[in-house]
């Protein structure tokens, strides 16, 4: 079989942004819930103010952004072979014994060194997520027609992975793969991309590049900064006429989606050689980032925020209980009497269902043991044990009445 050689894109799954726990909490305004709770609102407006910094800083510094000399395109060289050998069987003569192989190595820049070649060399399953093999319906079952692997944390990297089987050939293997690329690489939906101009990126070359049109159409409100007025490709894009500058990230996560994966074909067949060996040849280019290290100015900065919103968290839940006291003291004030004989009938009546609810539970509870399979042997050997002790009492009498006529005789 000649070989052949493909190119592919590969990339990873959707940034999902994770809803803080503030935003679950507050569920109404502050002012309706306690009118006199001004604080809190001026606690709320604070937060606006750092969340609208905290995102202007993030642009300036380009946290986690790898420079150009550390971010490079790479190539995977893909080898699919098989090879087979006769297993015929009574049921069917012509049965093969095959193993498909997997395999792939990263190609070498071609000024690197011996010496960097083998310092650098990694394996083949550590630029993998996960790896899918489907096997034709009509001569496999569902157990056997499937295999997947996927990376675990106690995942051992190899160079490559072998699957045997024994069938009639020809038998065509649909393969998919997942590869990881770092930094991760997202498709933009059809909308953005038409507007920036790019099919695939990272999360922070897709977020520059709005900012660079933001800028260039000049669409930050003059009186509102943290505000941003999106023209009509924006709107088309977001659905929105206006945002703030901290839900930009969010909006543009909404657009990015997780590439096709890369899906090959190949075709186990007997082959005009000794071994029947059989083999194609693929090339997969990815964007790899061979030193990457993490800013620690925005680590700190990162830390002190979620230290911000844990503390901010706990004075919410604690302006929750302090509502419910409020209310429940508020009442209490108003009219005494008419609280404390309201309270002790909804206690009455709140004893009153439980107690209801309870017999219902403990009648079903009852009725429903007659239905069981150990009911009627249980039931038997209660009844032999009763029809026992009966005639053993019988047997007793019956002893003691003999003994006491005898004795009076």
């Amino acid at each position: 079989m000649s070989a052949k050689r493909k190119k592919a894109d590969s990339g990873q799954p959707r940034f999902v942004r994770r809803k803080k726990e503030a935003e679950r909490i507050l569920t109404a305004p502050i002012p309706d819930l306690a009118p006199e709770s001004n604080q809190m609102k001026r606690l709320l407006d604070l937060e606006r103010k750092i969340d609208y910094y905290a995102e202007k800083t993030r642009q300036d510094i380009t946290p986690f952004q790898p420079s150009e000399e550390t971010k490079e395109k790479r190539t995977i060289r893909l080898y699919i072979s098989h090879i087979s050998v006769p297993n015929p069987t009574e049921d069917d003569p012509t049965a093969m014994k095959w193993s498909l192989r997997i395999e792939g190595r990263l190609l070498e820049k071609p000024n690197a060194t011996y010496r960097r070649r083998e310092i650098n060399r990694k394996k083949f399953a550590s630029f993998l997520n996960d790896v899918f093999v489907e096997f034709d319906k009509e001569k496999f079952g569902h157990k056997d027609r499937n295999v997947q692997w996927q990376r675990t944390p106690a995942t051992v990297d190899a160079d490559g992975f072998e699957i045997t089987r024994s069938s009639t050939l020809p038998v065509t293997a649909k393969i998919s793969f997942k590869f990881e690329q770092t930094p991760v690489r997202y498709k933009l939906n059809l909308v953005l991309s038409k507007l920036l101009q790019i099919d695939s990126s990272t999360v922070v070359e897709v977020n520059n590049a709005v900012w660079e049109y933001i800028r260039a159409n000049n669409l930050r409100d003059s009186e509102s900064p943290d505000v941003i007025n999106c023209d009509a490709a924006l709107q088309e894009v977001f659905g929105v006429e206006t945002l703030k500058v901290s839900e930009l990230a969010k909006h543009v996560g909404y657009c990015l989606l997780p590439p096709s994966r890369i899906e090959l074909e190949h075709v186990i067949q007997l082959e005009d050689n000794l071994h029947n060996f059989g083999q194609d040849i693929y090339d997969v280019d990815l964007f790899l980032e061979t030193n990457f290290t993490p800013n620690p100015l925005i680590s700190s900065a990162s830390h002190d925020l979620e230290s911000l919103d844990k503390t901010i968290n706990e004075h919410l839940e604690a302006l929750e209980r302090a509502k419910e006291r409020r209310e429940f003291l508020l009442s209490f004030a108003d009219n005494p009497q008419k609280f404390i004989l309201t309270w002790v009938a909804a206690q009455v009546r709140d004893n009153t269902e439980a107690k209801s609810l309870s017999s219902l539970h403990k009648a079903g509870r009852q009725s429903a043991t007659f239905y069981e399979r150990w009911t009627e042997p249980a039931t038997l050997q209660y009844l032999n044990e009763l029809v026992d002790k009966k005639n053993q009492e019988r047997t007793l009498q019956i002893s003691s009445s003999a003994t006491t006529t005898t004795t009076t005789r």
